[in-house]
């Protein structure tokens, strides 16, 4: 049997890491993976492999993609099963309407995928797997709503990132993706974590083994090269007892530098000591807004610049570089508040600063609430969020496109607080691609350090920014 794993971007995919992992351990399988963006004769590849399924891990914004790869897959393979899986097939289950997709897996797919194809194998009923959804014969859908999580982390192989690995650019890049843990224990509203852990009974949250762990990042720098890990965990100190004793092991293995995604409420000196200790490269912190009302009320994120400026200043102390996540456009938001933003960002002085105009995704309470006020009309549909670009948001109110232009220049607002004067009269310029290219100019020189899109010169890299923000 032989299943093709595909996606659209040239980047890797922690949860394929895993199913890749979990479909190793049964011979009878045979794996391949693409990736558009690096496949030059990207279908010619898949047809040649001859799969019998064809899967995809479905994030959100690539549906357009993966419903035309699908169809362009089955008029060359007439006999090829399409299979749906990623966590917004729960939040998407109409999904499988989409006459291109023949299966879809909702919930964690470690165990559910590989007793969905032994089942195929044998030709035996499919309806017995968790969170199977498809079309039966006579055009009804069949759904099977007993979802499931992996709760023992531990009880899984070892991902398998090897099939990823066969691209060049993937293979060389000086950074590369590690998680330790599954879920998040915040309910942000903005966030679809706090919609999918509705779905199980089961904790949402759950931590990696710590050996296993350490044993992945060893076995990627052993066979390929690794200079900085960065940890993609949404919240990466959610539970400070195991860090502490992983960090113990990550140090005594010298394994390398590492970056990550921290929440400011659990910070003190003694867990940023560690930190250093362990190697911690740089921190990003999600501030989202410095306008303490915006995080509570809009964001759900009940945390004070109080506790802000001590862990940028613990940062600083330590000589972490740190960095900071902004969001702008925020439903009721007024000038004032996102200024709050900007008097914030000059106190903590972080290394870096990223910031986005707030996307309101369909099904999360912050859209709901967004509607019941009035800052929105309807629900947006995936196909709206798709076609967004970044001069545009789907929250109506008369300083929307003022907002939008502080994302774009809120960096200079920081930095250059002696052209405040001559920034604020741009503000009032209607949103525009020149200030899409100006906003992260200043990234450039630590993107090519750390190099997470292979290695490219810092002129092709120049190049290659300055198209995707003209045309987007």
């Amino acid at each position: 049997m032989k299943v093709a794993f595909i996606q659209r971007d040239a980047y890797e995919k922690i949860g394929v890491h895993q199913l890749l992992g979990c479909l190793k351990t049964h011979p009878y399988i045979e794996c391949d993976l693409f990736v558009k963006e690096l496949e030059p004769n990207f279908y010619d590849q898949i047809i040649a492999f001859q799969p019998d399924y064809i899967l995809y891990s479905l994030l959100i914004g690539e549906e357009s993609f993966m419903l035309k790869s699908f169809e362009q897959l089955k008029l060359n393979l007439p006999k090829v099963k399409t299979v749906l899986g990623g966590p917004f097939t729960l939040v998407f289950p109409e999904i499988i309407k989409k006459t291109q997709v023949d299966f879809v897996i909702r919930g964690d797919g470690d165990h559910s995928l590989p007793q969905f194809l032994h089942l195929c194998n044998k030709g035996e009923s499919i309806k017995c797997v968790p969170g199977i959804s498809f079309k039966e014969t006579n055009g009804d859908i069949f759904t099977n709503n007993n979802i499931k999580l992996t709760s023992d982390l531990q009880s899984l192989p070892d991902p398998d990132r090897d099939l990823y690995y066969k691209y060049n650019e993937l293979r060389t890049n000086d950074t590369k993706i590690f998680i330790i843990s599954r879920g998040c224990p915040y309910r942000c509203t903005y966030c679809y974590n706090a919609e999918l852990k509705s779905f199980f009974d089961s904790p949402y949250w759950r931590m990696r083994d710590d050996e296993a762990v350490c044993r992945e990042i060893e076995y990627v720098k052993d066979n390929y090269g690794l200079k900085w890990v960065h940890f993609q965990d949404g919240t990466f100190n959610a539970n400070v007892k195991w860090l502490k004793s992983f960090f113990v092991k990550y140090k005594n293995r010298n394994l390398p530098p590492f970056l990550c995604n921290c929440r400011v409420e659990t910070i003190d000196e003694e867990f940023i000591s560690f930190m250093k200790d362990a190697g911690c490269e740089r921190i990003t912190f999600g501030i989202q807004s410095g306008n303490q009302e915006i995080r509570a009320r809009v964001a759900g994120r009940r945390m004070s610049n109080e506790q802000i400026e001590n862990a940028f200043k613990l940062c600083h102390e330590y000589k972490i570089r740190v960095g900071a996540d902004i969001i702008f456009g925020w439903p009721g938001e007024t000038r004032e508040q996102a200024m709050d933003t900007i008097r914030l960002c000059r106190q903590i002085k972080a290394s870096t600063y990223h910031s986005n105009v707030l996307i309101p995704y369909p099904g999360l309470s912050l859209t709901r609430d967004s509607i019941n006020k009035g800052y929105m009309d309807h629900e947006p549909s995936l196909e709206e969020i798709s076609k967004l670009t970044k001069n545009k948001s789907l929250v109506q109110q008369d300083n929307i496109n003022l907002l939008i232009n502080m994302d774009k220049l809120f960096y200079y607002m920081i930095k250059l607080p002696w052209l405040v004067i001559m920034l604020k009269l741009l503000l009032r310029i209607p949103p525009n691609r020149i200030f899409n290219i100006v906003k992260n100019l200043h990234l450039l020189k630590r993107n090519l350090k750390y190099n997470t899109t292979g290695n490219i010169t810092y002129l092709d890299l120049i190049k290659s920014y300055i198209k995707f923000n003209w045309n987007n």
